[in-house]
């Protein structure tokens, strides 16, 4: 089984590339396991390395302040 999926050319013409389902589907997969809600340092070193940056609820993969599920959920679908 095949998609076809656009991408834009340098030429702002959209032009078709085969790729079976399942190996996109592994790859958006992979992707989204890259990305966790957990904690992350804000600034250069948090307080307890001896700096004074802020330790904060986040994506690390992507160094993102993030403070609700939905916002996270939100990240996800914005990658």
């Amino acid at each position: 089984m095949y998609t076809v999926v656009p991408f834009p050319s340098s030429t702002h013409q959209s032009w078709g590339l085969n790729v079976q389902k399942s190996v996109l589907l592994a790859a958006i997969q992979k992707e989204i396991q890259r990305h966790d809600f957990s904690y992350l340092v804000d600034e250069p070193q948090p307080v307890a390395q001896g700096g004074r940056g802020v330790v904060a609820a986040g994506c690390p993969t992507c160094n993102k302040r993030i403070n609700i599920m939905v916002q996270f959920l939100d990240h996800l679908t914005m990658m």
